[in-house]
């Protein structure tokens, strides 16, 4: 892994789970959190919690300055919908996570948001994208049939899915990284998955 790896988290639809998907990354790589969602749940978890160096900015511009300081891997939580921020960052990324649940609009999103990182890629071809199923309900059909059509994305790896949604709420409402049991499983193998791809990149 390069040392100053970037990882953007994003999905033009919200309420993906994108800030719990920020957050744990950034623990676990020990990164740097730059959140550039206006709702700042982000960096608010990052103040609380006290583990993870975090900036809340308020543009691109003061977002560029902190990843030209930081000093090691970069974890950027991006605001949903497609704005100039969500370009810019895509540019600045190695690689792109892309959390999504079940939903019909969620999917179309998440279609949108892989044709914005091949656009990306004509300048940065090491690009790399990835493609997180959130809040999976392993027992229901709808779930199934959703993961076997992420697994065979073209332009995006699948990465696993986290299902253990409660776990997930309660540790970011306190503060904290889920560090055991089945989430944290589910949530480890996700990461694992993540730093292969952010060695292909980088």
């Amino acid at each position: 892994m390069s040392a100053k790896p970037v990882i953007v988290v994003a999905n033009l639809k919200g309420g993906v789970g994108k800030s719990t998907v920020a957050v744990h990354l950034a623990y676990y790589l020990e990164a740097l959190l730059v959140d550039l969602d206006p709702q700042g749940d982000a960096s608010d978890w990052a103040e609380r919690s006290g583990w993870i160096q975090a900036h809340k900015v308020g543009g691109w511009a003061e977002a560029s300055r902190a990843l030209a300081k930081a000093e090691g891997p970069v974890v950027l939580d991006c605001p949903p919908g497609e704005n100039p921020h969500l370009h810019q960052a895509l540019q600045a990324a190695d690689v792109v996570i892309v959390p999504t649940k079940a939903g019909r609009q969620d999917l179309r999103a998440v279609g949108r948001m892989l044709e914005l990182v091949k656009e990306a890629r004509h300048g940065h071809r090491s690009l790399r994208a990835g493609v997180v199923f959130n809040e999976v309900k392993s027992q229901t059909s709808l779930a199934a049939e959703v993961e076997e059509a992420l697994k065979h994305l073209k332009d995006a790896t699948f990465l696993g899915h986290l299902g253990s949604r409660q776990a997930f709420v309660e540790a970011f409402a306190a503060g904290k990284a889920v560090t055991s049991g089945p989430a944290y499983e589910e949530l480890h193998a996700v990461l694992r998955r993540i730093r292969r791809l952010v060695k292909e990149a980088v």
